[in-house]
């Protein structure tokens, strides 16, 4: 039955296409040689939109599943505090959907696993999230993970995941309806640049018709053919994946990057972009000497590249870093939260080590053996992260450093007020991001106004070429 469906809607598709490609043709007085290729250029790529649209439905349902799948875990887990009874609750509510199975597989591999090394719950939920690739999943599964080895109050925590997983969704939902606007905005562009060509090639006199001129036909078929690869590269855009998959660094790469930034010394490093500076100015002196300017001139742009890439090089690895760093410390600070219920600031500190992201341990480790050394200090709090400058981390330690010298209040309701300005501030600036994605578009919207205006104009120029002929022909 889907087979069948799937046929009619690829033979509706391909009908359509050829009648109205046929339509613009006849409209555009094409002869029946540019007329076929014409239609036969459309074929080309109504496979590649047909997959377009597929994809689109498909990322949409995953994300409506992970979406509602999230959210009821949260739900049923605050009620019964455990996992595997928040998997069996919630199973129920994906009958006959792909996400159904998978809790099956998760709930069977916890019930049935007792040979494994490691921790099986751990297991189960990764089944889950390596179907279903996304930040805001992971968190809140290392989360509840967290809750059931350590106890303690956690709904402030869990209102504050279902609060981010909202801010998500209207997020998500807002970019497709954006990207949406601009395919429509594209495919008017689209209409306008075709009508506009028709109506000057129609408004001209009989006497004086150039639709049949070689040139002109073959520049409808060339322009017919870049409208519809805007239109497809267009389409592309909102048959992307909804999932966040947060293209994080895995934790060796990490700490790689970590020690590279920290490692980093400015005059060894301006050395060796010397080095290669003087070695591209010694391939431009010699391509001077032998007459070859065109290499010369690109080796010597290079040059400035080479003396300061090893700025540009760390640069780029520390803001790769931060990024990584503004979303792990959230989890570790909901970490904290539990730990600080029934230890002290010290000592959660130190338990806190084992669980922390690997991105955070070589700074926990430093803070940790400085505060052995000087226990009442508040410089290994103020000095945690200091080289990254990230908002939000140098509140949290103040705020850790006043509870541990006993001036502090609610410890829960402090980490909440922090992870809720934390969570704000990302959503700021995944919207930013979101927008400069959809301003992306606006190139393809101007597209076919430009590839229009080279039509309209080569027509012009046949026009007054035929013109001035005829005349000449008068005389």
């Amino acid at each position: 039955m889907e087979k069948s469906k799937r046929k009619y809607k690829k033979t509706s598709c391909y009908l359509i296409y050829s009648v109205l490609g046929i339509i613009t043709g006849i409209l555009f007085r094409l002869s029946l040689p540019f007329l076929a290729m014409m239609v036969v250029v459309g074929f080309l790529f109504l496979p590649k939109l047909m997959r377009n649209a597929e994809k689109s439905r498909y990322h949409q349902k995953r994300f409506e599943d992970i979406n509602s799948y999230m959210e009821q875990l949260l739900y049923s887990f605050r009620k019964s505090k455990r996992i595997l009874a928040s998997l069996q609750d919630i199973k129920i509510q994906f009958k006959n959907k792909p996400m159904e199975k998978l809790i099956e597989q998760a709930e069977q591999h916890i019930l049935n696993t007792y040979d494994s090394e490691g921790d099986t719950e751990f297991e189960a939920l990764c089944m889950i999230e390596q179907e279903y690739p996304c930040v805001k999943l992971k968190t809140i599964h290392r989360f509840l993970l967290k809750v059931e080895n350590l106890g303690g109050s956690f709904d402030k925590t869990i209102d504050l995941l279902l609060e981010d997983r909202s801010m998500w969704e209207q997020r998500q939902n807002y970019l497709f309806q954006e990207k949406k606007r601009k395919r429509n905005l594209v495919t008017a562009s689209i209409v306008m640049s075709i009508l506009l060509c028709i109506v000057f090639v129609r408004i001209l006199p009989a006497d004086m018709d150039i639709s049949k001129n070689i040139f002109v036909q073959s520049a409808t078929v060339i322009m017919w053919f870049l409208d519809i690869l805007v239109y497809t590269k267009t389409d592309k855009k909102l048959s992307g994946d909804w999932l966040d998959s947060g293209e994080l660094s895995s934790p060796e790469e990490a700490v790689k990057r970590y020690k590279k930034v920290m490692a980093f010394d400015k005059k060894k490093e301006f050395k060796k972009s010397c080095k290669y500076a003087f070695f591209l100015a010694a391939i431009a002196l010699i391509c001077v000497l032998r007459h070859k300017k065109w290499a010369a001139g690109i080796a010597f742009t290079g040059i400035p590249f080479m003396l300061f890439q090893h700025r540009l090089d760390y640069r780029l690895a520390k803001k790769k870093l931060t990024e990584e760093i503004q979303r792990e410390f959230p989890q570790w600070l909901m970490e904290m939260s539990l730990l600080l219920q029934s230890d002290s600031v010290q000592v959660s500190l130190y338990k806190s080590f084992e669980y922390a992201p690997e991105i955070l341990k070589p700074e926990l480790e430093k803070m940790y053996i400085k505060l052995q050394n000087n226990p009442t200090a508040i410089e290994p709090y103020l000095e945690f992260m200091e080289d990254f400058k990230i908002k939000g981390v140098s509140s949290a330690m103040k705020m850790l450093y006043s509870l541990s010298a006993g001036t502090g209040g609610n410890s829960e309701s402090q980490i909440t007020d922090i992870l809720r300005r934390n969570q704000t501030m990302l959503d700021d600036a995944q919207k930013a991001a979101d927008r400069q994605s959809v301003a992306s578009m606006y190139f393809l919207f101007g597209a076919p106004v430009v590839i229009g205006g080279a039509k309209l104009l080569l027509d012009m120029v046949v026009f007054f070429f035929c013109t001035f002929q005829g005349m000449g022909s008068y005389v």
